[in-house]
């Protein structure tokens, strides 16, 4: 049954990376059934957080539905190899695959307009990839942050909190090969930009993409409609950049 729920979810990561969603959402729902028969809570949860990100797209709320499941079955299986003692591998391993479904959770938070949630998500998911070192996980987090608190939050401090994530992200920048400089015009407009405070007027803020460039958000929108790579460094750009 588990050689059978492998070949299944393979299949699936197949077809959900060649775009084929439908069908992708089928192999998953199959491996899913294969893992329920099968009694394990560790796969089981695999294959919700398989099925809940195929889903994203189609259904947010059945998403949400998976991925929480999926984040309280391995948020289980983290405090059970906590209690027996167990502080190796198997645990450190259950620890990241609970990082994991959180950030396929926020994306589903995030596509339900649950920011607030999303952001939650993020954080902690966040703090176990700082704690791990992995770095390009830490960044991804850190602009999907940025971008949560200063364009959908809406909230006191969120313009606060979006500085706050583009400083940490800059700063961990400065000590990685893919050092970017922090910006300090729009290059859509050309017009000054502050990245590292926070916004006050709605026409000035910001957006980050994955390269780590920086924009006005309204400069963004225009470009978007008629382009889809980032206006400085002419990469493709989704405006996902970690599910």
């Amino acid at each position: 049954k588990k050689l059978q729920v492998d070949c299944l979810s393979g299949m699936g990561a197949m077809y959900r990376d060649s775009g084929q969603l439908r069908a992708a959402e089928g192999f998953m729902r199959q491996a899913l059934r294969c893992a329920e028969a099968l009694g394990d809570a560790v796969v089981r949860a695999g294959c919700l957080t398989h099925l809940g990100s195929v889903l994203v797209a189609s259904d947010a709320a059945a998403a949400t539905k998976h991925l929480e499941e999926a984040v309280q079955l391995r948020e289980d299986q983290v405090i059970v190899l906590h209690d027996e003692g167990k502080r190796g591998s198997s645990l450190a391993t259950a620890i990241m695959e609970h990082a994991g479904s959180l950030v396929s959770l926020a994306g589903a938070y995030y596509c339900s307009q649950r920011y607030e949630d999303a952001a939650d998500a993020y954080s902690k998911s966040l703090a176990v990839f700082e704690m791990i070192d992995d770095t390009d996980k830490v960044v991804k987090c850190l602009i999907n942050l940025a971008n949560l608190y200063e364009l959908q939050i809406q909230h006191p401090t969120a313009r606060v909190n979006a500085a706050e994530q583009r400083k940490r992200l800059y700063t961990l920048s400065s000590q990685q090969p893919f050092s970017r400089a922090v910006p300090e015009t729009c290059s859509i407009c050309c017009e000054p930009i502050s990245l590292l405070s926070p916004t006050t007027d709605d026409d000035q803020k910001l957006l980050l993409l994955g390269c780590l460039h920086c924009f006005h958000h309204k400069c963004w929108e225009s470009w978007s409609e008629k382009q889809s790579t980032c206006p400085s460094c002419k990469q493709p750009m989704p405006l996902t950049t970690l599910r």
